[in-house]
C-alpha cells in the first residue's frame, strides 16, 4: 500500500478469510487522486508465483496497470494469495510451521479466490467483474471455474496474462531442472521439504533490493536471474527499477507450488497434484490425479501470450485455447523478445500489452466507425483530426445523407480535416458483441452513460493511436454532446485530447423538452422497473433493414404519405417545414431509426422530469446498491476544462433554450455559444436543414479550425478584443 500512497492515490487494505482460515490480504484503488463517489466497474487482479499485489504498481503511474485501470474508470482490487509477504497469516497455524505450507495452486484456487471474489462482489454490490491474471494467477481460476462451475457466472470477463495450464514445451531452466529429477511427489517433497519454496523474508528483500542498485556491480546478475525464470529481453528492462521490484519479489511461495508446476511439465497434463499411487488412491480415488475439467469453463476468456515466454510456452497456450470453450480474444504481443515478467515490467508494456487488454475489458461491443480521410484527389498530407458523433436512433449516415454539398463531414474534408465518423453500439453498424447476441436483452442493457464510458473511450483512443494525434476536433449532435458531457465529467484526463469540443443541440438538462415522444414518458412517472415493463428491456423501435427500406419507399417524392412521413419529423424535433428537403426524405429515412435500447430513451425521460443530469435511476434500492445512495450521482460537469461550443436553436423541441442556457452556466470553458439565426430552426435541421452551411456549418468550421485549445472565458474574451482592435 506504501507504493501506492506515495504517488498520490488513494489505497485501501481489506482482510478476508478462507474456508480453511487462512487470513488473506487485498488491496484497492477505489478511484483516482480526485474523490469520487461514482459507481465504478470491478476489475480484479491476482498476481503470479513468488508475487504479490505490489506487482500491478510497482513501476508506477504511468504504466503499471493498476493505474492504467483507475484512470481508465475502475474499482481496482489486488489480491494477494497465501503464504505471500501481505499474506503470512491463519488462524491457528504458524507460518513457521510445515503445515501452514501444505498447499498448492489448486487450494489457492478453490478456497483463497473464492473468499476474495466473493468479499468484493459484496463490498462493491456487483454481480459481476473483471478478472485479470498473471501465470498462476490465471491458473488458479482455471482450477476454480472447471470445478465451481457456478463462479463462471460472476465474470464480465477473464483475461490471462501468460496463461499457465499446459507446461510441457516450457523452457524455463528453472522449471526443467525440477522436472527433470522425475522423482515421485514424496521423494521431492522429501528433498525441498513441505514448507516454504526460497524462504523470502524482508532482510533477503532488502539485500536483493541493495544488490540490485544503479552502480551496484550486482545489477546485471539481478537482470540474468529474472532473465533465467522468464525468458531474456535486455532492451525492455528498466534496470534503474531493478531495486524496486527485487524488493518485492520473491514474495512467498510453498514448495508444492512449485512442484505441481513441475509435475505439468512432466506430464503434458493439467490436473490435481500428484500425491505417488498410494496418496492418489486415498484422496483421489485413482491411481492418478484427475485433470481439470476445462470445457465446464463458460466465462469469456482473453488469452494474452508471447513468443519468448520462457514459462507460458506458444504451444502450451495453443492447447489451453482449443480447450476452452468460449476464448473470446487470444491476442500474441507484438513483439518477439517479449516474456514471462515483461507482461508485469516491460518499459513498452503500455503499448505492447496494456492498451490491447483495457480496450478488450471496456466492455466487449465491437464497434463501427467510418473515416473519410482526404478529399477526391488522393493526398498524403497530415491533417487535423475531427471525430463526429451522432444522436439518438442515428448513425453515421447523419453526416453525410444529405450529399457533398451540404453533408457537414465533406464540407470538413474539403476544407482539409481528416474525419472519422463514430457509430455507438446498438446502431446499424454497431450491432455486434463477443458475447452476447443482439436479439438478447442482455446486448441492450446499456444507457449512454455506457456509450460515454466505453465507446467513446475506446473509438476516441483508436483514432488518436492510428492517426498519431495527440489531439483532435469533437463535433456532437445531441446525444454524441450528451456522451462527451458524460465522458469528460468523470474520465477528467481525456479533457486533455480535444482542440474543441462542438455540441450541436446539446442535450444535457431536458427539463423544458417539448417533444411529445420525450414529455409523454416522462409525465407518466411510472417507476422505471414498470416503464421497463411496458417499453421492453432490449431495443426500443427495432430497426431492420426491411422497416428502412420500406420508409425511404413510402416518403418518396410521388408517396401520398410522404407528408406523413415529414410530420413524424416534425412532432420528434420541432415544426420547420422550410428548412426540410422533402426529397432527401427517402435517404434519410433509409437510415433512421438505426437502432437504440429503451434504457437509452428512459435515461433521458428522467432528465425530463428531475430536471438533473445524472446517472441512470433504477429506483432507491437499487440505486443504493448500485451507488451507495437512494438517488443516482449527478455529472460532474465542473470538471469539464476541454474548451466547449454551445450551437442551439429556438425552435428545438429535445434541446429547449432555458435547458442549454442551464448547461452553459455549469460548464466553466464555454468558448462559444451560438444561436443559430433562423427562428424555426429545430432539432434535426443541425444535420438536414436545407440552409445548413450558412446557419450553422460556417459558424462550426470556425470554432474547429483553431488548434490551439482556448483554455478559459478569459481567453475567448481576449481573443474577442483583438480581433475588435484588428478591425479598427
Amino acid at each position: 500500500p506504501e507504493l501506492v500512497s506515495e504517488t498520490g492515490y488513494p489505497v485501501e487494505t481489506h482482510v478476508v478469510k478462507t474456508e480453511d482460515r487462512y487470513i488473506l490480504t487485498l488491496h484497492r484503488i477505489p478511484h483516482g487522486k480526485n474523490p469520487d463517489n461514482t459507481k465504478r466497474p470491478v476489475a480484479f487482479l491476482q498476481h503470479g508465483l513468488f508475487c504479490s499485489s505490489a506487482d500491478w504498481v510497482v513501476i508506477g503511474p504511468e504504466r503499471a496497470l493498476a493505474y492504467q485501470l483507475v484512470d481508465r474508470g475502475y474499482d481496482v482490487w489486488m489480491g494477494n494469495t497465501r503464504g505471500n509477504t501481505y499474506t503470512r497469516h491463519h488462524e491457528t497455524l504458524d507460518p513457521h510451521s510445515e503445515d501452514f505450507w501444505d498447499f498448492s495452486w489448486h487450494e489457492v484456487g478453490l478456497y483463497d479466490l473464492t473468499a476474495m471474489l466473493d468479499y468484493v462482489l459484496v463490498k462493491t454490490g456487483s454481480e459481476k467483474l473483471h478478472y485479470i491474471g498473471h501465470s498462476q494467477g490465471m491458473t488458479s481460476l482455471l482450477v476454480l471455474l472447471s470445478i465451481l462451475t457456478d463462479y463462471n457466472n460472476h465474470f464480465l470477463s477473464v483475461s490471462a496474462l501468460s496463461p499457465i495450464a499446459y507446461m510441457y514445451h516450457s523452457k524455463s531452466p528453472f522449471m526443467r531442472s525440477l522436472a527433470l529429477l522425475e522423482l515421485p511427489g514424496e521423494v521431492l517433497t522429501g528433498i525441498l521439504g513441505n514448507g516454504e519454496f526460497l524462504l523470502s523474508s524482508q532482510m533477503i528483500q532488502s539485500a536483493g533490493s541493495l544488490a540490485c542498485m544503479n552502480k551496484s556491480p550486482f545489477q546485471e546478475v539481478c537482470a540474468n536471474i529474472l532473465f533465467l525464470i522468464g525468458g531474456y529481453d535486455c532492451d525492455q528492462l528498466n534496470r534503474t527499477e531493478l531495486p524496486v521490484i527485487m524488493s518485492h519479489i520473491p514474495a512467498g511461495a510453498s514448495n508444492r507450488q512449485v512442484l505441481h508446476y513441475s509435475q505439468s511439465v512432466n506430464t503434458n497434463n493439467f490436473r490435481q497434484y500428484d500425491y505417488g499411487p498410494v496418496t492418489n488412491l486415498i484422496e483421489y480415488g485413482t491411481l492418478t490425479p484427475p485433470e481439470y475439467a476445462l470445457e465446464k469453463i463458460t466465462a469469456p476468456v482473453g488469452l494474452f501470450y508471447s513468443q519468448n515466454d520462457w514459462i507460458a510456452d506458444v504451444t502450451d497456450v495453443e492447447r489451453l485455447h482449443s480447450r476452452l470453450s468460449n476464448v473470446v480474444k487470444y491476442h500474441k504481443v507484438p513483439y518477439l523478445k517479449f516474456t514471462h515478467l515483461d507482461f508485469l515490467y516491460a518499459i513498452d508494456v503500455k503499448s505492447l500489452i496494456y492498451d490491447d487488454l483495457i480496450n478488450f475489458i471496456d466492455n466487449g461491443y465491437i464497434l463501427t466507425m467510418h473515416r473519410i480521410p482526404h478529399g477526391k484527389v488522393p493526398d498524403s498530407t497530415k491533417r487535423p483530426v475531427v471525430f463526429l458523433f451522432h444522436g439518438l436512433m442515428c448513425s453515421s449516415a447523419d453526416f453525410v445523407v444529405i450529399g457533398p454539398e451540404r453533408a457537414l463531414a465533406y464540407q470538413l474534408v474539403d476544407r482539409g480535416y481528416d474525419v472519422w465518423m463514430g457509430n455507438a453500439r446498438g446502431n446499424t453498424y454497431s450491432r455486434n458483441h463477443e458475447t452476447l447476441d443482439p436479439d438478447s436483452a442482455e446486448f441492450w442493457d446499456f444507457s449512454w452513460h455506457e456509450i460515454g464510458i466505453y465507446d467513446l473511450k475506446a473509438m476516441l483512443d483508436y483514432v488518436l493511436s492510428n492517426t498519431g494525434s495527440e489531439k483532435l476536433h469533437y463535433i456532437g449532435h445531441s446525444q454524441g454532446s450528451t456522451t462527451i458531457f458524460v465522458m469528460l465529467s468523470i474520465l477528467t484526463d481525456y479533457n486533455n485530447y480535444f482542440y474543441s469540443v462542438s455540441a450541436l443541440s446539446p442535450l444535457a438538462y431536458m427539463y423544458h423538452s417539448k417533444s411529445p415522444v420525450m414529455r409523454a414518458i416522462a409525465l407518466s412517472e411510472l417507476p422505471v422497473e414498470v416503464m421497463s415493463s411496458i417499453l421492453g428491456y432490449n431495443e426500443f423501435l427495432p430497426s431492420d433493414e426491411f422497416t428502412q427500406t420500406t420508409a425511404g419507399i413510402l416518403c418518396m417524392n410521388d408517396q401520398p404519405l410522404q407528408e406523413v412521413c415529414a410530420n413524424i419529423l416534425f412532432l420528434l424535433a420541432g415544426y420547420d417545414s422550410e428548412q426540410l428537403n422533402r426529397t432527401e426524405l427517402p435517404a434519410i429515412l433509409a437510415n433512421t431509426p438505426a437502432g437504440a435500447s429503451t434504457k437509452q430513451i428512459l435515461h433521458y425521460s428522467q432528465s425530463v422530469y428531475s430536471n438533473n443530469f445524472r446517472q441512470y435511476d433504477y429506483g432507491p434500492v437499487t440505486n443504493l446498491i448500485e451507488y451507495g445512495t437512494l438517488t443516482p450521482p449527478d455529472y460532474a460537469l465542473d470538471q469539464i476544462t476541454a474548451p466547449v461550443g454551445l450551437f442551439y436553436s429556438q425552435n428545438d423541441w429535445v434541446a429547449d433554450v432555458k435547458d442549454v442556457e442551464q448547461l452553459h452556466s455549469r460548464l466553466l470553458n464555454v468558448v462559444k455559444y451560438y444561436n443559430v439565426p433562423f427562428p424555426k430552426f429545430n432539432h434535426l435541421d443541425f444535420t438536414y436543414a436545407i440552409d445548413v452551411i450558412p446557419l450553422l456549418a460556417q459558424s462550426v468550421r470556425r470554432t474547429s479550425l483553431r488548434d490551439k485549445t482556448l483554455t478559459t472565458k478569459k481567453d475567448a474574451v481576449e481573443e474577442t478584443r483583438l480581433r475588435l482592435q484588428a478591425q479598427e
